[in-house]
Parts: C-alpha cells; structure tokens; sequence
C-alpha cells in the first residue's frame, strides 16, 4: 500500500478547459467538435488534445498490479506504470462513526458490490478496515507513488483480493473459488470491527 494522489473521477462530461490566455471555462467534452481540439503551443498541447483543470486528492492506494514492460518509440512510453485502486475507510478516523448508510456497509463487508473490495482490520499488518475502490482503478507512474505505508496484506486476503479482481473484470468467480470465498465472508463478516456497531 502507497499514500499517492488519485484523480477525482466522475460521470460528469463537463470538464474545466485551460484556454490558451489562461482563462477557464467549462466545457462539454460530449459537444467538442475537432475544431475545437487544434494544437496549441501555449498551451503544449497537439491536435486531439484538451487542456483541463482536475483535482486531486492524496489517499491511499492498493497497487493491483507489476510494473509494465520498458518500450520506448517516439511518444510510446513503458515501463514503471502501476494499475493502483484508491482505497477509502469505512469509518470516520477520530470518532468512529459510520461515513455512509450501515446498509451500504453491510454490503460491502457481504461482497455485495463488485467494484468493491472489503478489507477487514488486521493490526498485525497494520491494516485498518478499508474500501479499495476497483471501480476507480487508475494507471500511475512510480514517480505518482509518494510513500510506502507499513502495511501489507495478508496470504488470504491476497488469494481473495485476486478472485475478486478477476470478477470486477470477467463478471464471474471461478468455481474452485467459490467455497473459499463464502467461508472468507463469513469470517470477515464475524470478525468486522463495523459489523459490530451495525
């Protein structure tokens, strides 16, 4: 797990565009035409491309994958690129508090949603109980991972991490998975520290 900076993703096709005198206005990216994506030196930018205003947030991140294959030819570059999930906590730091509705969590500790993954507390591996967000995966360089925190997976949550994955992209869990996955699920639901304040 890495502290890094993840893009704020959203279903929103209005974008904040950077113009070449500086200014901002907010633009459609679904009413662009071609002419509307010429060159433009000032802003470095080449034909196709857009110049956008975007927030980033430091959080942490599950790194899901190996760094890519080194290539280079012209503008095709390779090689220290990660696919990393933003992971987010299930409960308020100071307070403990619940963030979203118990139902909500009780489906995400329940593997109810496939574009979340549930990670329970495990202190000896100083993990705390967290959401790594599948469905916001991104692609960062190395360079994007800022730190390294002390905290590492376990083999079964590494074994169910993996599954879960396969069945975010593919839609399916394997069957030689299936019994294992109930029998983690129940366990994670048993020893949630979240599940006990529901």
């Amino acid at each position: 797990m890495w502290w890094a900076f993840c893009p704020y993703l959203s279903a929103s096709t209005v974008v904040t565009c950077v113009l070449a005198d500086g200014s901002l206005q907010c633009r459609d990216v679904g009413q662009l035409v071609d002419e509307d994506l010429g060159a433009d030196e000032a802003l470095n930018t080449l034909d196709g491309e857009l110049a956008v205003l975007a927030k980033y947030k430091k959080r942490p991140v599950l790194v899901l994958s190996v760094a890519g294959s080194h290539y280079h030819d012209r503008a095709w570059r390779g090689g220290d690129w990660f696919l990393v999930a933003p992971i987010r906590s299930l409960t308020l730091p100071v307070t403990g508090e619940l963030k979203t509705a118990p139902e909500f969590v009780r489906g995400v500790i329940a593997y109810a949603y496939r574009g979340l993954f549930y990670l329970p507390e495990e202190k000896s591996l100083a993990v705390r109980e967290a959401v790594p967000h599948l469905d916001r995966a991104v692609t960062l360089h190395a360079s994007w991972l800022l730190q390294r925190r002390e905290a590492r997976l376990s083999s079964p949550m590494l074994q169910c991490l993996d599954e879960w994955l396969r069945c975010y992209v593919f839609g399916r869990i394997s069957r030689r998975f299936h019994d294992d996955l109930e029998a983690y699920r129940q366990l994670v639901i048993e020893g949630s520290v979240t599940r006990r304040t529901l």
